[in-house]
């Protein structure tokens, strides 16, 4: 079985929580449309019907990158083909 590298391991916990945060978007969107027939207010959505702690967050993801994180990636696939082999 393949180890985890430190990297490895930093970059899923920065992004574990917007792993989480689809998720949940997905159980509301699901129970929102097994609900929806048996509710009065046929216009509702699913974060009123389902308010979560994010919600009234702007959650802003950044599209572009620097440099320095450019090379890091690619040292870091070099290393990871190099441990690979």
């Amino acid at each position: 079985m393949d180890e985890m590298q430190v990297v490895e391991i930093d970059l899923m916990t920065k992004y574990i929580d917007y792993a989480e945060v689809e998720q949940w978007g997905q159980t509301r969107q699901l129970m929102l449309s097994v609900l929806k027939p048996y509710l009065k207010n046929k216009k509702i959505t699913a974060q009123e019907l389902f308010p979560l702690p994010y919600d009234d967050e702007d959650v802003e993801h950044r599209t572009d990158i620097t440099n320095e994180e450019l090379e890091w990636y690619k040292n870091f696939k070099q290393n990871y083909k190099k441990d690979r082999k």
